[in-house]
Protein backbone atom coordinates (compact mmCIF):
# COMPACT_ATOMS: atom_id res chain seq x y z
CA UNK A 1 0.00 0.00 0.00
CA UNK A 2 2.89 2.47 0.65
CA UNK A 3 4.27 1.74 -2.63
CA UNK A 4 1.07 2.46 -4.07
CA UNK A 5 0.86 5.80 -2.13
CA UNK A 6 4.54 6.73 -2.90
CA UNK A 7 3.88 6.18 -6.87
CA UNK A 8 0.84 8.13 -6.78
CA UNK A 9 1.92 11.19 -5.16
CA UNK A 10 5.42 10.68 -7.50
CA UNK A 11 3.08 10.96 -10.60
CA UNK A 12 1.06 14.32 -9.30
CA UNK A 13 4.23 16.02 -8.27
CA UNK A 14 4.28 18.36 -11.02
CA UNK A 15 0.39 19.69 -10.38
CA UNK A 16 0.70 19.80 -6.55
CA UNK A 17 4.12 21.78 -6.44
CA UNK A 18 3.98 25.43 -5.56
CA UNK A 19 4.72 27.90 -8.56
CA UNK A 20 7.54 29.55 -6.87
CA UNK A 21 9.76 25.75 -5.55
CA UNK A 22 12.75 25.22 -7.29
CA UNK A 23 13.03 21.44 -9.51
CA UNK A 24 15.85 19.24 -8.19
CA UNK A 25 17.11 16.65 -10.53
CA UNK A 26 17.90 13.73 -8.48
CA UNK A 27 19.76 10.24 -9.25
CA UNK A 28 19.18 7.18 -7.40
CA UNK A 29 21.25 3.94 -7.94
CA UNK A 30 20.25 0.59 -5.98
CA UNK A 31 22.61 -1.49 -5.75
CA UNK A 32 20.99 -5.11 -4.39
CA UNK A 33 18.92 -3.75 -1.57
CA UNK A 34 20.57 -0.48 -0.76
CA UNK A 35 19.64 2.96 -1.81
CA UNK A 36 21.39 6.42 -2.29
CA UNK A 37 20.39 9.67 -3.65
CA UNK A 38 22.18 12.70 -4.82
CA UNK A 39 21.36 15.85 -6.32
CA UNK A 40 22.60 16.11 -9.67
CA UNK A 41 21.36 19.89 -10.29
CA UNK A 42 18.37 22.49 -9.53
CA UNK A 43 16.51 24.35 -11.81
CA UNK A 44 13.45 27.13 -11.91
CA UNK A 45 11.31 25.18 -13.89
CA UNK A 46 9.84 21.76 -14.31
CA UNK A 47 10.52 21.67 -17.92
CA UNK A 48 14.07 22.25 -17.71
CA UNK A 49 14.75 20.00 -15.09
CA UNK A 50 12.87 17.87 -17.29
CA UNK A 51 14.96 18.09 -20.11
CA UNK A 52 18.51 17.80 -18.14
CA UNK A 53 16.70 14.62 -16.93
CA UNK A 54 16.39 13.44 -20.37
CA UNK A 55 19.64 14.03 -21.26
CA UNK A 56 21.66 12.66 -18.44
CA UNK A 57 19.84 9.50 -18.45
CA UNK A 58 20.60 9.25 -22.37
CA UNK A 59 24.42 9.98 -21.98
CA UNK A 60 24.81 7.00 -18.99
CA UNK A 61 22.26 5.02 -21.43
CA UNK A 62 24.83 5.28 -24.36
CA UNK A 63 28.02 4.76 -21.49
CA UNK A 64 26.79 1.37 -20.19
CA UNK A 65 25.21 -0.04 -23.56
CA UNK A 66 26.04 -3.77 -23.47
CA UNK A 67 24.18 -6.82 -22.84
CA UNK A 68 24.46 -7.24 -19.10
CA UNK A 69 22.27 -3.43 -19.24
CA UNK A 70 18.94 -2.91 -19.51
CA UNK A 71 17.50 0.73 -19.97
CA UNK A 72 13.83 1.71 -19.38
CA UNK A 73 12.18 5.45 -19.42
CA UNK A 74 15.03 7.20 -16.88
CA UNK A 75 16.43 4.14 -15.75
CA UNK A 76 18.89 1.84 -16.41
CA UNK A 77 19.55 -1.07 -14.82
CA UNK A 78 22.91 -3.52 -15.31
CA UNK A 79 24.78 -6.24 -14.12
CA UNK A 80 28.92 -6.24 -13.07
CA UNK A 81 31.44 -8.34 -13.70
CA UNK A 82 30.82 -9.96 -10.08
CA UNK A 83 27.16 -10.55 -10.82
CA UNK A 84 26.31 -7.20 -8.22
CA UNK A 85 22.60 -5.72 -9.82
CA UNK A 86 22.39 -2.41 -10.28
CA UNK A 87 19.81 0.32 -11.04
CA UNK A 88 19.98 4.05 -11.81
CA UNK A 89 16.68 6.31 -12.11
CA UNK A 90 16.78 9.78 -12.83
CA UNK A 91 13.85 11.82 -11.31
CA UNK A 92 12.51 15.73 -11.01
CA UNK A 93 10.95 16.52 -8.00
CA UNK A 94 10.44 19.78 -5.74
CA UNK A 95 12.86 21.29 -3.81
CA UNK A 96 10.49 20.76 -1.03
CA UNK A 97 10.48 17.06 -1.15
CA UNK A 98 13.68 15.15 0.13
CA UNK A 99 13.63 11.42 -1.50
CA UNK A 100 16.28 10.07 1.28
CA UNK A 101 13.75 10.56 3.94
CA UNK A 102 11.30 8.09 2.31
CA UNK A 103 11.74 4.73 4.26
CA UNK A 104 12.13 2.06 1.31
CA UNK A 105 11.88 -1.63 2.42
CA UNK A 106 11.42 -5.13 1.14
CA UNK A 107 8.18 -7.22 1.91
Amino acid sequence: MKKLIFALFMVSMPHIALAESAWVLWQNTEIEDHYFWKILDAYPLYKDCQNSREKVWKAQEKLWKSEDTIAFPFTVMRRDKEGLHTADKYLCLPDTVNPNLFERRRD
